[in-house]
């Protein structure tokens, strides 16, 4: 495979690179540099001959998709994304993309919109969710558009596919009673630091499991959230909170700090019943040898109980919603349950929390109500006012 500069009548320098096929066939491919300066040109020139170096350059005509995009993917994305969304993306392709595509053997030139449409609405009637199907959507735009960039496409095709609405997703909210069942019941689990921790302070369940004491102010009572722990298939991940405003200091209420130096005392106990055997890393959240909680576990075991109890089945992520449902109620304005919740814009707020809303409007109807309801008055006859 060999790059070289030819300029062109009008003035303009192309790349063209050539090689043969599998086939043995000789094929080029024209791309322009948009200039017209030799030194631009060369610098063009170069950057596709270390493509072709570093095995980045993809046949563009004899292409399939399916290839391309899984080449796409180890070549220019890997290194560039944090590792979940790699995994998510990898996933992606080889969940649903390679699956459908590759029966249909289509080269990227002979991509159309149909194929697209055809392929996302399958995604569909099998049960995904609208949002996921957007995602998979955004990844072969991604794939498409360095294909373009490449001049292997003149145009994106999937971009003219109708995409699946977005649903609203709405949290199950726990009333106080089912709150004092569930709290009731975690005792002395193993979720039961993290399920109270979203309780009192609306943590997400990635900040409560990467809680470390060092964060745990028991002095001046407060508690720093500043990293998030989850895991993926290559293994664990810490890491800052997504946005500058979810890195926040909370109030320590003192029936929390209670709660914590008690799960405090029961790791010091483990400690001596494990010996060497305790895995310390200065988790809050952790099983009884000191290996942190898996996020999946939580899940499992949140699963299991709120059954047992014959309580409707809740995400982790809806105590967050029942902790700022509480705090909405006490009379903290929305403004302030941002903070609290460390959204980066207020919007966030209240898109999540528009029930939230509904109840104010609800209160102000009975209070207007009240103030259109006639007064009693010692006069059932109006009177006539002169006016001068």
């Amino acid at each position: 495979m060999k790059a070289r500069l030819y300029k062109r009548d009008n003035g303009y320098y192309y790349v063209i690179v050539s090689w043969k096929n599998e086939k043995g066939v000789y094929k080029q491919r024209w791309m322009s540099t948009k200039t017209k300066k030799k030194t631009e040109a060369e610098k063009w020139l170069e950057k596709q001959r270390a493509e072709i170096a570093l095995g980045h350059f993809v046949e563009g005509d004899d292409a399939y998709f399916t290839d391309f995009i899984q080449e796409w993917l180890k070549t220019r994305v890997k290194g560039k994304l944090a590792v979940s969304t790699y995994e998510a993306y990898e996933g992606a392709i080889r969940n649903h993309i390679i699956p459908y595509f590759i029966k249909l053997q289509l080269k990227l030139r002979e991509l159309k919109p149909y194929h697209f449409q055809n392929f996302y609405d399958e995604l569909t009637e099998k049960g995904l969710s609208p949002s996921s199907v957007r995602r998979i959507h955004f990844l072969i735009g991604r794939a498409l558009k360095f294909a373009m960039k490449m001049q292997m496409l003149g145009k994106n095709p999937a971009q003219y596919a109708d995409l699946p609405k977005m649903k609203k997703y709405k949290p199950t909210i726990y009333n106080g009673e089912q709150l004092e069942k569930l709290k009731e019941r975690v005792k002395d689990t193993e979720i039961e630091a993290p399920v109270i921790l979203a309780m009192a302070l609306g943590l997400r369940k990635a900040e409560a499991l990467g809680l470390r004491w060092e964060n745990v102010d028991f002095i001046k009572n407060r508690i720093f959230i500043c990293e998030i722990r989850r895991e993926s298939k290559s293994g664990e991940i810490i890491k800052e909170p997504k946005t500058e405003k979810s890195t926040r200091y909370l109030p320590m209420p003192d029936e929390l700090a209670t709660f914590l130096k008690k799960i405090k005392e029961k790791q010091e106990y483990y400690k001596e019943i494990f010996g060497s055997e305790y895995i310390d890393r200065d988790y809050v959240c952790t099983m009884p040898n000191g290996q942190p909680i898996r996020s999946g576990k939580v899940n499992q075991l949140l699963n299991k109980i709120t059954d047992e109890l014959e309580l409707p089945r809740i995400r982790f992520h809806d105590l967050r919603h029942a902790n700022a449902t509480y705090l909405f109620k006490q009379g903290l304005s929305l403004k302030e349950i941002q903070a609290w919740l460390g959204h980066s814009v207020l919007s966030t707020t209240a898109d999540i929390y528009t029930h939230l809303d509904e109840e104010s409007k609800e209160k102000g109807a009975v209070i207007i109500n009240s103030l259109l309801t006639p007064k009693e008055t010692e006069e059932k006859t109006p009177r006539l006012r002169l006016v001068k």
